[in-house]
């Protein structure tokens, strides 16, 4: 039996030092460049919009709840077919604009029965603060142009419509807090208004 001569591989190509380009999904302060129409998050390779779908609770569903609605977010995003991100945070109202006009109201009022009614809406009001909390999910949408983020957007919405889902463009009073969070590493967006 002849003996079958081996071979040998060529050696790979140690890689040059290359600059990393970080990916559109890696969000960082210095990719950030400014805000543009109150709706756009300008960044250095494009554009972000985000949308805002309340009440999705998607993590205390069962299996096939979850496997359904998780279903319908992926067939959203197929038919918009921009580059994604979804983010799944927990949110309480900030009521802190309403309060704050009640205790100027209650400033006001001499008398003594209407003072006790303020006092018992600044109550509950500043209890319901404190003690509510939603599910709220973001879908960043990642493009070269702000027309690709608007069709994406529309298609998307127009996905979830007979889900009967109130999803809503994002503009800088809702995102500006959802930013601060993400790029601290937070799981909650207590500075969202209502």
């Amino acid at each position: 039996m002849k003996k079958q001569p081996t071979r040998l591989s060529k050696p790979r190509k140690i890689p040059q030092n290359k600059e990393h380009k970080l990916s559109d999904f890696v969000l960082s302060a210095g990719n950030i460049v400014g805000i543009e129409d109150d709706k756009y998050i300008r960044t250095r390779t494009g554009y972000i919009g985000i949308l805002k779908v309340p009440g999705i609770d998607i993590v205390n569903f069962k299996k096939l709840d979850r496997e359904i609605a998780q279903g319908a977010f992926g067939r959203a995003l197929q038919s918009c077919g921009l580059a994604h991100k979804l983010v799944f945070v927990d949110y309480s109202p900030d009521y802190s604009s309403q309060i704050r006009f009640l205790r100027q109201r209650l400033r006001l009022v001499t008398h003594q029965y209407r003072r006790h009614l303020l006092e018992r809406q600044i109550e509950w009001i500043t209890h319901h603060q404190d003690n509510q909390s939603d599910r709220l999910s973001f879908i960043m949408l990642f493009a070269k142009t702000k027309e690709e983020i608007d069709d994406g957007a529309n298609i998307y919405i127009n996905a979830f419509l007979n889900a009967k889902v109130a999803i809503t463009v994002c503009d800088s009073s809702d995102f500006n807090p959802f930013l601060i969070s993400l790029l601290q590493g937070a799981t909650n967006c207590r500075t969202l208004s209502s």
